[in-house]
């Protein structure tokens, strides 16, 4: 009777082995492929850095050369006054001056990143009025007036120089690096979500073997405790505490397969899977993942400050909040203008005719002087420049709490990792002991000198040992990423890198330029 209850014991004791999982379980590395590629969050994230790219676009758009066309006609009849009608020199008593005007208008308008204001501009005119008609001075009848020239506005208080100019261009540059940083940090936080629920449903997959072998060996030992109160050796209640055992243990197989299929259900929804049958049939193994043991915490916290993308966002931040700063400032300042113009003129008595006089260069014009404007109070400025001066103080306050994050969030980190090791070493301890407890107890029971629910009792012992250092394990992986989120090395680590396949959207002035950083 004994050696019919040794031999499946035997093979049961086996089963607390690492679990043979699916002729193709999904690895760590294949599972955050996916929830990178298919992930609906990411997705969303990953078309900021397009906006903002085209935010750039729009901001250099404003640099564009401008076009304008201005096309008018004039039909005029109006009484003089003595005045003008004595300017004319009429000798007619009709003091009504009539006019039929033809006005073309053209040119080109640019601003460029200093701030300067450049039109080139050509005007032409065809002018029939009663001077021309009837006054004995009139050398045409119409008169075909052209000009063609350029005017040149220069701010020299507000709206001066380059760096005030081009605030939108590298505001909108910052843009960009700050939206790559958001999509990192939301790569990031779905690569430690998926590594979680991973090494959680690996944990489970384990843990649901293990909690199976239990119930087979309950199974057995009712069964074996059966055969022996037939024969006689055992009591009735001795069957009703084997049943109690195979119940707990149906139960926590119950728990376990639970565990499972929630843990299956949140690593398919990461991974972007809609259908629910091939979510169910994920099988994972277990990571081994190791940590830089030797490498100093200060050298940790440093690599964080360089690598992580939220202590980087919050630097890129600082600088917009100092490139609004200057800006409002000088927005508080007066209006001081600069004007210059300068043009040729022509009359004759066609359009041709009228340019052909005016590229004779006899008749230029030029003009120069200065606008001056300033607000009465100035509070609007005021108020502005001192919002801006207290954004900026914020995002360098923030700078400083993500640093001293930073610093305890690795400290923490290691400490954790430490700890978890110590912790599965006690567990291996527990299970080595379990394991020599459980074979000197077998030895006993071929000799009758224990029991079949003794024998039970150990073994459940060395299952939990076993339950304890795989959770230990598990906690051990998901404490290293954890590590290396912190340190901002976790998608080096794992070898995924965020390639930028989109166009630069930059102006011809950065051509024009020669300069890529501002």
């Amino acid at each position: 009777m004994k050696n019919a209850f040794l031999i499946p014991l035997g093979l049961l004791i086996a089963g607390w082995l690492p679990l043979t999982l699916a002729a193709n379980p999904l690895t760590l590395e294949q599972a955050m492929m996916r929830a990178f590629k298919d992930n609906l969050g990411l997705q969303i994230e990953a078309i900021e850095p397009e906006i903002a790219r085209d935010t750039l676009g729009a901001e250099w758009g404003g640099f564009d050369p401008n076009f304008f066309f201005e096309a008018n006609y004039l039909d005029s009849s109006k009484p003089q006054n003595t005045l003008d009608f004595l300017s004319t020199g009429q000798v007619v008593t009709d003091r009504v001056f009539e006019e039929e005007n033809n006005l073309l208008n053209t040119g080109i308008g640019v601003t460029t990143p200093y701030g300067t204001e450049v039109e080139f501009l050509t005007r032409v005119s065809e002018l029939d009025n009663s001077v021309n008609r009837e006054s004995p001075v009139a050398i045409f009848n119409p008169e075909y007036e052209a000009f063609m020239g350029v005017n040149i506005t220069q701010p020299l208080l507000k709206n001066f120089g380059y760096h005030n100019n081009m605030s939108g261009v590298n505001l909108a540059r910052l843009g960009i690096s700050i939206a790559e940083y958001d999509q990192q940090i939301a790569v990031t936080n779905v690569a430690i979500e998926v590594v979680n629920t991973y090494c959680d449903l690996a944990f489970g997959e384990q843990n649901l073997k293990n909690k199976q072998n239990s119930v087979e060996l309950a199974q057995r030992f009712v069964e074996e405790t059966e055969k022996r109160i037939e024969a006689g050796f055992l009591k009735p209640i001795d069957l009703d505490e084997a049943r109690v055992q195979l119940s707990e243990s149906q139960e926590e197989v119950m728990l376990a397969e639970d565990y499972v299929r929630e843990r299956r259900t949140m690593l398919g929804q990461l991974l972007g899977i809609e259908d629910f049958n091939t979510a169910s049939a994920i099988t994972t193994i277990l990571p081994r993942l190791l940590w830089d043991k030797a490498s100093p915490v200060e050298s940790m916290v440093d690599t964080a400050k360089s690598s992580r993308p939220d202590y980087q966002r919050a630097t890129a931040a600082a600088e917009q909040a100092e490139i609004r700063q200057n800006y409002a400032r000088n927005q508080k300042m007066p209006q001081l203008n600069f004007l210059f113009s300068y043009g040729l003129n022509g009359l004759s008595n066609s359009y041709g005719n009228s340019y052909d006089d005016l590229f004779d260069g006899e008749t230029p014009t030029w003009s120069a002087g200065i606008v001056f404007s300033v607000p009465i109070g100035r509070m609007q400025g005021r108020a502005e420049s001192m919002t801006q001066e207290r954004r900026k103080r914020q995002a360098q306050l923030d700078i400083n709490r993500i640093a001293q994050s930073i610093d305890l969030d690795v400290r923490n980190a290691v400490a954790r990792l430490q700890a978890l090791e110590a912790q599965v070493e006690t567990a291996k301890a527990s299970v080595r002991l379990a394991e020599s407890t459980l074979e000197a107890e077998a030895k006993r029971l071929e000799v009758g000198q224990t029991t079949n629910f003794r024998v039970l009792q150990i073994f459940d012992k060395l299952t939990d040992a076993q339950t304890r250092q795989l959770a230990g394990e598990v906690e051990l992986q998901k404490a290293t990423v954890h590590l290396w989120a912190v340190t901002g090395v976790i998608l080096n680590n794992f070898n995924f890198v965020l390639e930028d396949s989109s166009d630069n959207k930059e102006g011809y002035w950065d051509w024009l330029l020669n300069r890529q950083n501002y």
